[in-house]
């Protein structure tokens, strides 16, 4: 490098040159990269949202228990449990305790329950109509009870008890 090279570089570097390096941009614009990266990814945790649609539901279903109109307390106490049971069934799903029969079980009776909850329950005239209409499938099929009756001794069986069992006499 001569003299010359040198002396026309030091008027760039003074003139604002340092913003016009590509260099600095490349590193500007990797700080900013990395800064969106970390506020994207957040701390890690997940979040539980209890949206309107939950929090009516959860209002609903205690007006019905209490048969009452959920205060502002109430409503708080009501959020803060649903949050407190979602941490739990996460926390129950992460360490795979969803994956036991019984749990399983529970589950499908759960998912029975809501989906059969919504149909609604017949009159009294509606179910004695059905039990007319389907009133063969009710009948016991015709049932028949036996004595049986031993002698250790043939000789000892008494005369005439045959014929008197077999006409209907109680044993």
């Amino acid at each position: 490098m001569n003299a010359a090279q040198s002396d026309a570089d030091a008027p760039r570097m003074q003139r604002g040159g340092i913003v016009r390096e590509p260099l600095v941009h490349f590193l500007i614009l990797a700080a900013l990269l990395f800064l969106a990266q970390a506020g994207l990814r957040g701390d890690g945790r997940e979040e539980i949202v209890v949206d309107a649609a939950t929090q009516t539901f959860l209002l609903d279903r205690e007006a019905q228990v209490t048969l009452q109109t959920p205060s502002e307390e109430d409503r708080a106490r009501l959020i803060e449990e649903f949050v407190d049971e979602e941490i739990l069934v996460r926390e129950a799903t992460k360490r795979g305790f969803t994956d036991s029969s019984r749990i399983r079980a529970l589950l499908l009776q759960n998912m029975r329950f809501f989906i059969t909850g919504d149909i609604a329950e017949p009159s009294d005239e509606e179910l004695r109509a059905f039990f007319e209409a389907e009133k063969d499938s009710f009948r016991s099929p015709p049932s028949v009870d036996l004595d049986h009756l031993l002698f250790e001794d043939p000789a000892t069986v008494p005369p005439g008890l045959t014929a008197a069992l077999n006409a209907g006499a109680a044993a």
